[in-house]
C-alpha cells in the first residue's frame, strides 16, 4: 500500500482471483460499518470473505451476540482504521499475493486519522481559548454596565423590596411561612431590579399565634443562619431577620459575609448581633427604611461569634459550604 497521506491505497489493483490473500495487521481499532457473519469459524470467515470480491477485510473480533462469536467483514473502504495499542484487534486485510509481508506500511493506515485527530484537537483548543477570552470581554463589559445602572437608589429599593418581601411571607400571604434559607443566591431580580424571593424549598409554615419552634435538623446556608438556629435548632421569624440583617450588610459593603475575617476587635459581618431579642421583627425594620422612627432596643455590649479575645477555633470559607462553630472561653 502507499500514498497514505492522501488515505491508504492499494499498490496493486485487487484481481479478484487466487492472487489476492489477506495481510494481517494487528492492534486496530475495528473500521466502521462492519457486516456480522454468525456461526462461523476463523477458517470459514476468512473464505466467506476471500469469495465476495467487494470484500476488503474480515476480523475474527473478540464480542460476543449470546454464544455466538462474530466473524466481522467490510466492503469498500476502511473507514477510521486507526491503531489502538490497548484493546486494537486483528484485522485481515485484502491485498494483491504480491504484497503478502511487505509490511512496511502496516501503520500508515493510522497515519491519516492521527494526522486529523491532532489538528482536530488543537483547532477545538484554539476556539475555546478564544471564546473564553470573547466571553469574559463581553462579561466585563456588561457588568460594568451593571455596576454603573446600580446606583444607591437601586440598592435601597433591592434593600426595602426584600424587607417588603419577608414581611408578606410572615404576616400577609394567608399563611406564617418562615424561609430559613434567605441569602443572596435566592433572591432573584427582574428587569426593573425589583427583587423576588425564591426557593421556598426549606421553608417551614407556623401556625397564626405560632412564634417559635425547635428542630433537630438544621437546613440552610451557614453564614445566613442565626447563632440560636445554627447551635440549637431553635427559629422563629428573628431567623428570617438575621438572615435579611445578613443580606442587608452585603448589598451595602459590597463583599460578601465570608469575605470578613476575624481580626483583633473586628468582627464579622453578621457577627453584631448576639441574642434574637435585640433584632427588631420585620414591620420595625420597614419603618426604618421608610425613615418612621421605630424603637430599636441598645445593641449587646459585645458582638457574637466576634473577636480573637472571646472566640477560639474560628474558621472560615464560603457561605455555600461550612463555618466551624466558635467556642467561648
Amino acid at each position: 500500500m502507499g500514498d497514505w497521506l492522501g488515505g491508504c491505497v492499494q499498490e496493486k489493483a485487487l484481481m479478484c482471483n487466487k492472487e489476492d490473500w489477506f495481510s494481517k495487521i494487528s492492534k486496530l481499532k475495528l473500521p466502521d460499518q462492519a457486516v456480522l457473519l454468525e456461526n462461523k469459524s476463523m477458517s470459514e470467515c476468512e473464505s466467506q470473505c476471500l469469495q465476495n470480491c467487494s470484500c476488503t477485510a474480515y476480523a475474527y473480533a473478540n464480542v460476543t451476540q449470546g454464544n455466538n462469536i462474530r466473524c466481522l467483514t467490510w466492503f469498500g473502504d476502511l473507514m477510521d482504521l486507526v491503531e489502538n495499542q490497548t484493546f486494537g484487534q486483528d484485522v485481515y486485510i485484502r491485498v494483491h499475493g504480491s504484497q503478502l509481508g511487505n509490511t512496511s506500511h502496516s501503520h500508515s493506515l493510522s497515519k491519516k486519522s492521527l494526522v486529523i485527530g491532532i489538528a482536530s484537537a488543537t483547532a477545538g483548543l484554539i476556539t475555546i481559548v478564544f471564546g473564553y477570552f470573547l466571553w469574559k470581554k463581553y462579561l466585563g463589559m456588561k457588568d460594568a454596565s451593571a455596576k454603573a445602572k446600580l446606583d444607591w437608589g437601586k440598592h435601597f429599593q433591592i434593600i426595602e423590596g426584600i424587607a417588603q418581601g419577608v414581611l408578606y411571607i410572615h404576616k400577609f400571604s394567608g399563611l406564617k411561612i418562615i424561609h430559613r434559607d434567605l441569602k443572596a443566591s435566592n433572591i432573584l431580580l427582574d428587569g426593573a431590579m425589583k427583587p423576588k424571593i425564591s426557593d421556598f424549598g426549606m421553608a417551614r409554615i407556623f401556625g397564626m399565634n405560632q412564634t417559635e419552634a425547635d428542630t433537630k435538623r438544621v437546613a440552610g446556608t451557614y453564614g445566613y443562619m442565626s447563632p440560636e438556629y445554627a447551635l440549637y435548632g431553635h427559629f422563629s421569624e428573628k431567623l428570617d431577620t438575621f438572615s435579611f440583617g445578613v443580606l442587608l450588610l452585603e448589598i451595602v459593603s459590597g463583599n460578601k459575609n465570608a469575605d470578613f475575617y476575624c481580626f483583633e476587635r473586628s468582627p464579622t459581618l453578621a457577627g453584631w448581633v448576639k441574642d434574637p431579642d435585640d433584632r427588631p421583627a420585620m414591620p420595625s425594620v420597614i419603618l426604618m427604611l421608610q425613615g418612621i422612627e421605630a424603637t430599636l432596643p441598645p445593641p449587646s455590649k459585645e458582638p457574637a461569634f466576634s473577636t480573637l479575645r472571646n472566640a477560639i477555633d474560628v474558621s472560615y470559607s464560603n457561605n455555600a459550604t461550612t463555618i466551624s462553630v466558635p467556642e467561648g472561653r
